[in-house]
């Protein structure tokens, strides 16, 4: 029994000694494949009759699997058994940078993050609005809108989409209307809103963009441009500029003016049947020094032989009778010259520089009152007022200038805050004003308190 037993051992340390074989891989023991993809893992084996490999798969064939690293071992019977591994390469995320939306033409730059993380890059095609293979693909986008880009790998295709906006155009309000960007004429301390819209115009602008300067100052798609500067010349045109990332868009369209002309009448529609000599007409410049603070300056054509100003310090003989800021009483006749900030109807312009320079020199010529040369003759004459005082004979009267004021503004309305030429009153056509306080009700006051066949 013991002799059998000693056989039996030795017999079986031979068969270990000799009969054991070598398992080697045929390439390495790692295979890269992309999603879907097929991996055909294969060894050899020396040393022994059988020789039979077992992969865990037959064949060793390994197909359309999922992301991920799979374990492989090759086995036979008389070897010792050696391990791989097999590393399906997918896509877990991508990502993009700047984020969308971006502005059209911007360089954006699209990063594959693989899963798993040592799967192989070469696995990765990019195709749509920008194309390349590897782990990341950038270019500029230069259509407006959406931009669809995929990432495949493999069997798995991953598709982001990255909108381009751009700017369609640039508005500013006005009386609750948006209106397209044009040459504006602003009283000083006016504000604006404006705004710039996208292209596409679902699209959205991307953070901090576009970017206000100029009269405007902010960032958005909306501002407020505030005119504190005066322009110097009819040509100095203040600017408001938006800028959407390298497009900018200059807007040399406004001139900032500070002075308003007032022409007035204190004879209304129905005062028709009064004399040639009845009533007054002047006019006021309105200087402005910020939005709301102003100084009037009253410039009226009275004579020296009118019952308030006959015999008193006003009475200049050959002098100028072109009066300013006159508030005359004489207290023999119990009359007054005066000329007031408003009249009975009322009509106003907004001046551009080279405007209030003509107003100027027509405000400083010497004139000598006459009938033919009087209050509503000097009044109509104002540059650049537009109603006509001209009666009989080619006499100019304050009637007729009254009534011109009246019809003017009847189609044509202006006020102190929608003066002529201002862009409140411009916008809507010409139809923005008030003429709320001029009724063609008679006057009850004009020759009482002016007197009669005096200017």
């Amino acid at each position: 029994m013991k002799n059998s037993v000693l056989l039996v051992l030795l017999l079986s340390s031979l068969i270990s000694t000799y009969a054991t074989g070598t398992l080697t891989w045929n390439s390495n023991s790692v295979w890269v494949i992309c999603a879907g993809g097929t991996a055909s893992v294969t060894a050899d084996v020396t040393g022994v009759e059988d020789e039979k490999i077992n992969y865990g798969i037959t064949g060793g064939i390994w197909t359309n699997l999922s992301p991920g690293v799979y374990d492989v071992t090759a086995s036979n019977p008389e070897c010792t058994s050696i391990a791989g591994q097999v590393i399906v390469t997918g896509i877990s995320t991508v990502t993009i940078s700047p984020s969308s939306p971006v502005c059209v033409g911007a360089t954006v730059g699209l990063t594959a993050t693989l899963s798993p993380t040592n799967g192989s890059a070469a696995c990765v095609a990019w195709a749509g609005a920008l194309s390349g293979s590897g782990l990341g693909v950038s270019g500029a986008l230069t259509a407006f809108g959406s931009n669809t880009i995929t990432a495949t790998c493999g069997n798995q295709v991953i598709t982001v989409v990255v909108i381009a906006v751009g700017i369609s155009n640039v508005q500013y309000s006005c009386n609750g209307t948006w209106y397209d960007m044009a040459t504006l004429r602003m009283k000083l301390g006016d504000t604006l809103s404006v705004r710039v819209n996208p292209n596409p115009s679902w699209a959205s602008f991307p953070t901090g963009q576009p970017i206000w300067s100029g009269m405007a100052s902010a960032t958005g798609a909306t501002a407020t441009a505030t005119f504190n500067a005066v322009s110097g010349s009819d040509t100095d045109l203040k600017t408001v500029t938006v800028t959407l990332c390298s497009d900018v868009r200059d807007f040399p369209n406004f001139l900032v003016c500070n002075t308003i002309l007032g022409i007035h009448s204190n004879m209304k529609k129905g005062d028709q049947d009064a004399t040639f000599a009845n009533g007054h007409a002047w006019i006021t410049k309105h200087v402005y020094s910020a939005a709301s603070t102003s100084t009037i300056i009253h410039y009226g054509l009275w004579p020296d032989g009118h019952n308030a100003i006959f015999g008193t310090a006003l009475d200049n003989g050959s002098g100028n009778d072109t009066r300013v800021d006159i508030n005359q009483t004489n207290f023999t006749t119990g009359k007054i010259a005066h000329d007031p900030d408003s009249g009975a109807y009322n009509r106003y312009f907004l001046l551009s520089p080279s405007e209030v320079t003509s107003l100027n020199t027509y405000t400083a010529e010497n004139r000598t009152w006459g009938y033919f040369n009087n209050c509503a003759s000097f009044a109509s004459g104002a540059p650049p007022g537009d109603a006509s005082a001209s009666d009989w004979w080619g006499i100019s009267t304050p009637r007729k200038f009254g009534k011109s004021i009246y019809e003017l503004n009847s189609t044509d309305p202006t006020g102190l805050s929608t003066p002529k030429h201002h862009y409140l009153k411009e916008c809507g056509g010409g139809t923005t004003g008030s003429t709320s306080s001029e009724t063609d009700a008679p006057s009850s006051t004009w020759e009482d308190i002016y007197g009669s066949f005096d200017h």
